[in-house]
């Protein structure tokens, strides 16, 4: 993401664009290779070859120039810029390069001034049983209830009513168009459900809509994290998006040729238990550190420290774990989780720095610290067959060595919030010296204790 654009760099590709007005205008897409057709009320345009480039050149460098980006998605950048563009191809004559400069201007301006208007996202998470609401970063969460769902259809039907545009007819079709959706995207079932809230001020519904999106996400991830800490693994307990997950009878089914016998099995798919977040479990939650994830939570992504980036990395990969079907997968995500917390860049020798790392983090103990080394460089061995060659050199190598894998990313990650926080690290390097310093013995302080509920497994 760049803080600087390259106005000459876009008024080049303005310019090849313009170069064929005719064609652009009048002329037929080739039969074969990549096009753009671009239609309005009144105007419409076609471009392929180095003019179809040359846009796609000015829409890459718009996405990557952040006073715009923070506020444009690129859906609506490009129905921006194509309006633009048709703009200047139907004027009556050709622009000189200052007035080409000048268009130009007068577009980053309005993209870059843009009036914001604040606008509350709203997302339903299945299996998610909350008694009261709850605010994670800038989550807010809620159980969804009838009202939840009678109050946003009263917000849309006040919003239809206002409209001027509209006949007493159309107001009553839109009504029962944009309630059926709600009904079927808002309405409560029988999985159950909570309603997450995000509020930003943006020109961009669609953009505020991605960004609520990242942010809702960023949290059902620090949940599935925490939840390790409150359900057991087999309890099967798992929360997303409304159409995310599936609870139901699976049948297979088996017939012998003559028809003399039949076998059926039945086996249950999605979480077998609602994900419940009650008082109790909140202040465990609170002791393990949610409140301190919160607050990582409640910064852009652009303004987190580089380790806070590390930290919510590492817990997206754990998350992803809880989620992946098979033992393989699991221990891979498990891997990238220990991998981008631990490990600086590919100059390092991976396997040796994550297993010296996780042991220096995870205990005091001498000789728990070298059980816990040893089991590092076991599970970085085994991560490398795994993803060079596809398949452990043991059968059971996998099997055996998951229940390390996932202690070790979890209580590496919990003790370096800790840690972070209590030292007011920001950087890497801050963690790569402490370590460097217990190696060597240099004087320093005890290391954290943490409220994990686990024991250091060794």
């Amino acid at each position: 993401m760049a803080d600087q654009l390259n106005k000459k760099e876009l008024l080049r590709s303005v310019q090849q664009i313009l170069q064929s007005r005719g064609e652009s205008l009048e002329g037929f897409p080739p039969t074969e290779g990549p096009f753009l057709m671009k239609s309005y009320k009144d105007r419409g345009f076609a471009i392929w070859g180095e003019r179809l480039s040359s846009y796609n050149d000015i829409l890459v460098n718009l996405l990557r120039y952040r006073p715009i980006a923070d506020r444009w998605s690129e859906k609506t950048l490009d129905d921006r810029l194509g309006r633009w563009i048709a703009d200047l191809l139907f004027m009556e004559r050709e622009l000189t390069a200052a007035e080409l400069k000048e268009n130009i201007d007068e577009l980053l301006r309005e993209l870059e001034e843009a009036e914001v208007r604040e606008e509350t996202y709203y997302f339903v998470i299945e299996n998610l049983h909350l008694k009261d609401g709850l605010e994670i970063g800038r989550v807010k969460l809620q159980p969804l209830q009838e009202g939840k769902y009678a109050e946003l259809s009263e917000a849309i039907a006040a919003i239809v009513d206002r409209n001027p545009h509209y006949s007493e007819n159309q107001k009553r079709q839109q009504k029962e168009h944009f309630l059926s959706l709600l009904q079927r995207g808002f309405e409560p079932r029988n999985l159950p459900e909570t309603v997450a809230e995000v509020c930003l001020s943006l020109p961009d519904h669609n953009k505020g809509h991605e960004i609520a999106l990242v942010k809702v996400n960023e949290v059902l991830h620090v949940l599935r994290f925490l939840g390790r800490f409150i359900y057991s693994p087999r309890q099967r307990v798992d929360i997303g998006l409304r159409g995310d997950i599936s609870r139901a009878l699976r049948i297979h089914f088996s017939v012998a040729p003559d028809l003399s016998i039949f076998h059926m099995k039945g086996e249950r798919v999605g979480p077998h238990y609602p994900y419940e977040l009650y008082n109790e479990h909140l202040e465990h939650l609170q002791r393990i550190g949610l409140s301190k994830i919160g607050n990582i939570l409640l910064k852009e992504p652009n303004q987190r420290s580089p380790l806070e980036r590390r930290l919510v990395n590492s817990i997206v990969w754990i998350s992803k774990a809880t989620q992946d079907p098979f033992d393989e997968d699991k221990f891979l995500s498990l891997c990238i989780s220990m991998e981008s917390l631990l490990c600086r860049d590919e100059k390092e020798a991976v396997a040796k720095t994550m297993a010296e790392r996780l042991a220096f983090l995870l205990s005091t103990d001498p000789e728990k610290r070298r059980n816990i080394y040893k089991k590092g460089r076991k599970i970085y061995n085994i991560r490398s067959r795994l993803a060079h060659e596809g398949k452990p050199e043991k059968d059971e190598d996998v099997s055996n060595h998951l229940p390390y894998a996932s202690h070790y990313a979890e209580a590496s990650t919990l003790n370096l919030l800790q840690l972070m926080t209590e030292k007011e690290w920001t950087t890497f390097e801050q963690f790569a010296e402490w370590i460097e310093e217990l190696k060597f013995g240099s004087k320093i302080e005890e290391e954290p204790s943490t409220n994990s509920p686990s024991a250091i497994i060794s």
